[in-house]
């Protein structure tokens, strides 16, 4: 069978073949591909956005072919027509059994949908809901951090507002796209509920995905980790709920003076970002650090590797989702592979991947006592923590079980393409 698939971010293969910048936060994409591609009676084609080109550039790497079309530098999430055309050439060329479409948040996906035209052989793979993030994404926020515009925001056009605003228009462009397609594929009851109202009609396919390889190899141990400190994989967007987190560790503190937090992402703090330049809702988190004295136990980390990631799952003595609004976390999921002990806001589908009391904690995602409570609950189990940690391993070694979720992939193209 042929396959086309149409990811977000450029592929590394392609992105080292002609020496671009690939930060390439989709692990778990990479990680299926690699796999399918073994797979004899399986042809790959995968498209993504590059715009580094003006034109479609193509490559064949380790018997798959990669296809970089160009981005347009405005607005990604404005629907473009132009690039129904440029898809149209790429189906007639390739002429795949089955396209295959990760994520609803771009137009894009839209575009592709309306340029192949066949519902039933075009599968959408579910990331994030759009409908939900656009209700949750300024949630735990004052009106006067909502409202606040900074010189970079005002000359960009992107206010938190505004921000939230780009997602209702990829919960357009989302809606429209699921009422193309006939195929979903989701993970989690939260998905499913969203997707069936948008489309009570659709058929919707359950399939776990497999992370990066490098999290199947290693385990935490609290011996070896550092006590009190805390790992944060994302916090760049108010979506990721950091300054609950904050709200937290202003009560955590006063327990445990010695708490370090790592934040993967952006570093917030650095001196040559001037704060005339900073988004609002950073210039409210760094306010907020120096109100309540937190800068010396917060450390923004910038971009890092898998190794790096993993290294930081080690070291940390417990990793925290404060979000406040998700799906099914791959983070949380390297994390349970791990073993590395875990509180998480019980929002979208969290609660399926990690049970409450048995594998490690979830709160309301707006209640940052009760965060501040579970964290120093952790903290204070110490090494007792493992009777957590060996249920979350055995758990999240089910859910992201290579071999399973490989086979239900490949039954999943079969059952499509069988109708």
């Amino acid at each position: 069978m042929k396959i086309l698939y149409l990811i977000n971010i450029i592929f590394p293969d392609y992105a080292k073949y002609y020496k671009l910048d690939s930060n390439f936060y989709g692990g778990w994409i990479s990680s299926t591909i690699n796999q399918l591609k073994k797979e004899e009676n399986i042809e790959l084609i995968v498209c993504f956005p590059d715009n580094t080109i003006n034109y479609v550039r193509e490559i064949v790497i380790n018997n798959v072919k990669y296809i970089g079309f160009p981005k347009k530098k405005y607005n990604p999430y404005i629907y473009d027509k132009n690039l129904k055309f440029l898809f149209s050439d790429i189906i007639k060329k390739e002429q795949p059994n089955l396209v295959h479409i990760f994520g609803t948040e771009f137009s894009h996906t839209l575009s592709m949908c309306e340029a192949f035209n066949s519902p039933s052989k075009t599968l959408i793979n579910i990331q994030g809901i759009c409908n939900a993030i656009y209700l949750h994404y300024l949630d735990g926020l004052s009106c006067s951090t909502q409202n606040a515009i900074t010189f970079i925001e005002l000359l960009r056009k992107n206010t938190l507002k505004q921000q939230k605003k780009h997602f209702f228009q990829q919960s357009k462009n989302e809606i429209a796209s699921l009422n193309k397609v006939e195929n979903i594929i989701g993970r989690t009851e939260y998905d499913y509920a969203w997707i069936k109202k948008i489309n009570p009609n659709i058929n919707y396919y359950h399939c776990n995905e497999t992370l990066r390889p490098i999290f199947y190899k290693h385990s935490w141990k609290y011996e070896s980790c550092i006590k009190h400190s805390i790992f944060i994989s994302q916090a760049g967007y108010p979506i990721k709920g950091f300054h609950i987190f904050l709200e937290a560790l202003v009560i955590v503190i006063k327990r445990y003076p010695d708490c370090k937090v790592k934040v993967a992402g952006p570093n917030i703090l650095k001196n040559k970002i001037k704060f005339f330049s900073k988004s609002s809702y950073y210039k409210y988190l760094i306010n907020f650090l120096d109100k309540n004295d937190l800068r010396k136990n917060v450390e923004f980390l910038g971009d890092i590797s898998d190794e790096e990631m993993l290294n930081e799952y080690i070291k940390s003595n417990l990793f925290v989702i404060p979000s406040m609004c998700e799906n099914s976390p791959n983070s949380l999921g390297e994390a349970m592979l791990l073993g590395v002990p875990c509180v998480c806001s019980d929002v979208g589908g969290i609660s399926e991947l990690i049970r409450h009391n048995e594998e490690g904690f979830v709160y309301q995602s707006n209640d940052s006592t009760m965060l501040a409570h579970y964290i120093t609950k952790m903290f204070q189990l110490e090494n007792s923590v493992v009777k957590y940690t060996i249920k979350a391993r055995n758990h999240a070694s089910q859910i992201y079980n290579q071999k399973s979720n490989l086979s239900n992939l490949i039954s999943i193209y079969k059952k499509i393409l069988s109708k």
